[in-house]
């Protein structure tokens, strides 16, 4: 639950406040969807059949915006888990999916998100225009964690702001239980 404003200021603690969540969600999201891809209707994302999903994020700050997204979006069956993805043993080859922003190199991504994935399953990696030199980049880890770039959708961000690709790439065996090593060592020595 948001802390108020008054709260906020008060403990220093500053977020995105809930009127610019609310015409995020809301409006941006929701209309562009209904707009330009015609997937939802009156406002109402349909997520109850799905099993499960889980919105894993390190940031306490980040937790916050995802769970007002979920109760703005009335979406079920969605699960914020507060954590690093590498502190998650228990979710070792667990998800069908996975998808990531573009918070670090393809190398160090795939080595956080792989370990989680079910042989089969895929992983999703928003990159921005480098996104070639980043998979050469990430061949030995490719190779290491068993998976490979099964294809690649590339757009142009609208207002000039850039070209954009989401890699998917796909798990074909069962990643070795030494990763994902602690992340201060995944930066320091990326695959």
């Amino acid at each position: 639950e948001l802390l108020e404003v008054e709260d906020r200021k008060s403990k220093g603690a500053f977020y995105t406040p809930r009127e610019i969540v609310h015409y995020m969600c809301q409006e941006s999201l929701i209309n562009y969807l209904a707009t330009e891809l015609n997937a939802v209707e009156e406002e109402t994302f349909d997520t109850k059949d799905a099993e499960q999903m889980n919105l894993i994020e390190p940031t306490t700050k980040r937790c916050t915006f995802l769970s007002q997204v979920v109760n703005d979006l009335r979406l079920e069956n969605v699960n914020i888990i507060n954590k690093r993805s590498e502190d998650l043993p228990d979710k070792k080859e667990m998800y069908d999916a996975i998808t990531s922003r573009a918070v670090a190199s393809l190398n160090i991504l795939l080595e956080l998100s792989i370990p989680l994935l079910k042989v089969g399953g895929k992983m999703y990696a928003l990159k921005g225009s480098s996104f070639n030199e980043e998979i050469k980049e990430s061949k030995n880890a490719l190779k290491e964690l068993k998976c490979k770039v099964t294809n690649i959708y590339e757009f142009d961000l609208p207002l000039d702001l850039g070209h954009r690709a989401i890699i998917e790439i796909e798990k074909y065996a069962e990643t070795s239980k030494k990763y994902p090593r602690v992340y201060a060592k995944i930066k320091k020595q990326p695959l």
